[in-house]
């Protein structure tokens, strides 16, 4: 156990999570890309429970299918599904945008333009991680100002 009192097994599962997940939504990991248990934990010292941990919670968002007896597999987008899924997040992206106008403070506002220019310099130099990374920051941001923070989540 850890002093905070969460077991170890779930800091590195939420960990494995965390990193997964950027590594799926930024297409590090690309659309029908195997997913090998073994080589996640090696890499994270880890035994293959919290690697479990991680990937059911990624196959409850879609963003992994797993197939008995054939493996773990990154999710294909489904084509169809795409003018919904614009609509869906065009709409809350506008919602929470303008709550997060009418309740920036300054200083609110100078972090937001702050992970702004970290994209663009992100961008200016082909860098697509950091330019995911502050654009990931900046929507969360946004979320977080309007006083909701799960709806970037």
């Amino acid at each position: 156990m850890r002093r905070n009192g969460r077991p170890r097994g779930a800091t590195a599962a939420s960990r494995i999570y965390a990193d997964l997940r950027a590594e799926l939504v930024s297409l590090v990991r690309r659309p029908g890309e195997p997913i090998s248990e073994a080589q996640i934990a090696t890499a994270y010292g880890v035994s293959r429970t919290p690697v479990r941990e991680a990937i059911l919670k990624l196959s409850d968002e879609g963003l992994v299918e797993i197939f008995p007896q054939s493996g773990i597999f990154v999710s294909r987008i489904p084509v169809a599904a795409l003018p919904e899924t614009i609509i869906i997040r065009k709409s809350l992206e506008e919602t929470t945008a303008r709550m997060a106008a009418e309740h920036a403070t300054s200083s609110q506002l100078l972090n937001l333009h702050a992970t702004l220019e970290r994209q663009r310099e992100a961008c200016a130099a082909k860098d697509r991680e950091a330019f995911h990374q502050a654009d990931e920051m900046f929507h969360a941001g946004i979320a977080e100002v309007a006083g909701y923070p799960g709806i970037w989540k």
